[in-house]
């Protein structure tokens, strides 16, 4: 199921939203915004657990989430980061009826979504979802049942086959879940939530593409880490026409997995790119020294070979 891509009324409602305060989301939709309030500031501090919510996407698909981790979904009809509203618009114009697109660490699966939505279905599966945590593969599971050109897998990609020890944090923190152990080991707010570990198979990206028939043209990494290895798991796949869109953290403290993953591609014949605030692409040299000096605390970098 596709469908036209979003009207230029539909992005700029989401953006209105996004960037407006708390006062234009209460005005223009008040319901939504008075029960997400009352939910995360006097409920979840007492059951401490995530609540399952239907909500649209800006563009129109229906979707599932957990509050308050999918707060921006539910309140505005998308992502809220600057870095992630350049990297929607970026999508936007990019997308194309042909690709086929894997989105490593999907979360609930808004990506997929805007992919199902711009990408054909003609081709089989054209769009994977992989996504570790049991909890949020199981919205992300619900959300794209009804595309027969998506399928989610509940998998966790790295560099080869092996068991690896998967973190998973309070729903408030659930985008942080991550194989990355000690990524977080410092920071304030790891120190106030409760942690799971739980051991899970790990198996390279080419791998999971070949298991379901696919090349991706577009994959886009999200892995709070343990990009290296996800990167190095899919180089068969890497040699070939491809792009790479890689989360990048601006903290020199924990740039180091970034940096690794931004010299194998170097070598493997990417350039880097950062996305401008209308979601055109701008050459960089030394990425980690760009996200450094952009004031976001991440930023998404796109990585091209031809």
């Amino acid at each position: 199921m596709k469908g036209p891509p979003p009207t230029n009324e539909q992005v700029t409602r989401w953006l209105m939203l996004a960037e407006g305060s708390r006062w234009t989301r209460l005005r223009h939709r008040p319901f939504t915004y008075s029960f997400f309030q009352i939910y995360d500031k006097l409920v979840y501090p007492i059951v401490r657990r995530g609540l399952e919510v239907s909500c649209h996407t800006f563009f129109g698909q229906p979707m599932q989430v957990r509050i308050p981790a999918g707060a921006a979904i539910f309140l505005t009809g998308g992502l809220a980061h600057d870095s992630e509203k350049k990297l929607i618009r970026y999508l936007l114009q990019r997308f194309t009826e042909n690709d086929v697109f894997v989105d490593v660490g999907a979360h609930f699966g808004f990506y997929s979504l805007l992919a199902c939505r711009c990408i054909g279905t003609g081709n089989g599966i054209s769009v994977l979802a992989l996504e570790p945590s049991e909890s949020s593969f199981a919205l992300l599971k619900k959300n794209l049942q009804a595309y027969p050109q998506a399928q989610a897998v509940q998998a966790l990609a790295g560099d080869r086959e092996r068991l690896c020890t998967f973190l998973e944090f309070d729903e408030r923190f659930s985008e942080y879940n991550s194989a990355h152990a000690g990524r977080y080991q410092g920071q304030d707010w790891i120190k106030r939530v409760r942690q799971q570990r739980r051991e899970l198979p790990c198996l390279p990206l080419h791998q999971l593409c070949a298991a379901y028939g696919i090349v991706p043209s577009i994959i886009k990494i999200d892995v709070e880490g343990m990009e290296p290895e996800v990167i190095e798991g899919a180089a068969p796949l890497l040699q070939r026409p491809c792009e790479v869109i890689m989360e990048y953290f601006s903290d020199p403290a924990i740039q180091e997995p970034y940096r690794r993953a931004e010299r194998w591609l170097r070598e493997a014949g990417y350039c880097s790119y950062l996305i401008t605030a209308s979601g055109t692409l701008q050459p960089v040299a030394d990425v980690g020294l760009a996200v450094s000096s952009s004031g976001l605390d991440s930023d998404n970098v796109v990585f091209r070979n031809h």
